[in-house]
């Protein structure tokens, strides 16, 4: 019997080569010069001795630096990471015999049936500031062709801001942010080649592990096993192939609005080049920070004062701005959670404490014992949020919403949350109370 496997060792290495990519495909439109690349890292040219390029398909800038340095405002307070691409905007000012063209080019069907090819591309940054982690795929390209046809998948992100705000500590903890910029790619056949491509991997650990708003102790671990997982499928995809990888230490405090750290990606104009060969220029991809905030209960943000962005321009004005505005309600009711919001919300985390039940019942009426019962319990709400991974601003906000907002427990004494220590010294209530209302 002659079955398809013995056709396969009956092609010869010519034929092979030809069926394996179907047909010749179709030039670019335009074809930059390929890069000059040194056999021989000796090499002297006109000016000098030449660079050896080993990392061809990427280039690195680092638009921060001490000269525009404003990384001072975010001791103390949250940002999230923003990520944007220049794609987009690079297309639309080029004309269309400026623009090479990545084809979709099908092979035949007895090629399909004799040998099966997986092309698959990623461009993904790995970012670990912290307790946050997180893996974001920038560029994802798989093209899969094979007996049940031909199926072609390619993202592109164009910005990322949908990560959780996480808090730059005083004591420094997340001052030293550290990002692996990481290129990948695979080239594989098989007479029966299936795979799963990247993009699907991802949007399925999303569904299971959705992003919380704020990064706190409930959903660092969740988020860092997201990320692992991420890298897993990166590795396992592209466990044979080629890779390039940039790693940057980057310091808070040599932010500027108009920096970053940028990455441009160069692709070969066909996918069954060699890659680094007929390289042509994909995009840029810009990663930095977003304008400090003194709070998670607000969206004011530390930034030159333009309130139509809500922005004010120093910690206090921001701070002073979102205290008109916050509601003691909408304190209590702010979820740490995606999902199962009602479990952590703030005055959940709080009230199903058995510190607190037990408070509720021991006031008296006199002014001084009640005190120092309000103030053992504004302090354990303190410590709840500290503990959560959140600043001191917003413990005071959610002692002042609990003070404000709750119903007032029985036989309370009404001076209990503003009377003073023994020493005289304002109790936690008091000091809160202050710090929030003025007062």
């Amino acid at each position: 019997m002659f079955n398809s496997s013995s056709l396969f060792r009956l092609v010869p290495g010519v034929l092979f080569t030809l069926l394996a990519s179907g047909c010749s495909t179709t030039p670019p439109t335009s074809n930059p010069p390929t890069p000059s690349m040194p056999t021989d890292p000796g090499n002297v040219g006109a000016t000098g001795p030449k660079m050896l390029n080993v990392t061809p398909l990427t280039t690195l800038a680092d638009n921060d630096g001490s000269a525009q340095a404003e990384g001072g405002i975010f001791t103390n307070a949250y940002t999230r990471v923003l990520i944007f691409s220049s794609v987009a905007d690079e297309l639309s000012s080029k004309t269309p015999g400026e623009i090479a063209i990545l084809p979709y080019k099908s092979r035949s069907a007895f090629a399909r049936y004799l040998v099966g090819e997986k092309y698959d591309m990623n461009l993904s940054v790995r970012m670990k500031i912290g307790a946050f982690e997180a893996t974001a795929p920038l560029v994802t390209l798989s093209h899969q062709s094979n007996s049940n046809g031909e199926q072609w998948s390619r993202t592109i992100s164009q910005r990322l801001g949908n990560f959780p705000l996480f808090l730059v500590k005083a004591d420094g903890e997340a001052s030293i942010p550290t990002f692996n910029i990481k290129v990948a790619g695979s080239k594989a056949y098989s007479s029966n080649m299936v795979g799963k491509s990247l993009d699907l991997l991802v949007a399925g650990l999303k569904e299971v592990a959705p992003e919380a708003g704020v990064l706190s102790s409930l959903t660092a671990e969740s988020a860092k096993n997201r990320s692992k997982a991420i890298d897993t499928a990166i590795g396992q995809l592209f466990s044979n192939g080629m890779s390039e990888e940039h790693t940057v230490h980057r310091d808070f405090l040599k932010w500027n609005r108009a920096g970053g750290i940028v990455v441009s990606l160069q692709l070969p104009a066909t996918e069954s080049s060699s890659w680094e060969k007929q390289l042509t220029h994909v995009g840029s991809w810009t990663i930095t920070f977003e304008s400090p905030r003194p709070s998670i209960f607000s969206d004011w943000k530390i930034c030159p004062a333009n309130p139509a962005i809500r922005c004010a321009p120093t910690r206090a004005a921001a701070l002073a701005a979102l205290r008109q505005e916050v509601s003691a309600r909408q304190v209590l009711n702010y979820s740490l959670l995606a999902e199962n919001r009602e479990l952590a919300t703030m005055e959940n985390l709080v009230t199903r404490n058995s510190w607190y039940v037990t408070a509720a019942g021991a006031y008296s009426g006199d002014a001084v014992k009640d005190a120092a019962v309000a103030d053992r319990v504004c302090t354990e709400i303190q410590n709840i949020v500290i503990k959560l991974g959140l600043n001191h601003d917003d413990a005071d906000i959610v002692t002042w919403a609990f003070i404000s907002g709750m119903p007032a427990p029985p036989k309370i004494h009404n001076k209990a949350f503003r009377a003073a220590r023994p020493d005289g010294q304002p109790t936690s209530c008091k000091r809160a109370l202050q710090a929030v209302t003025g007062r």
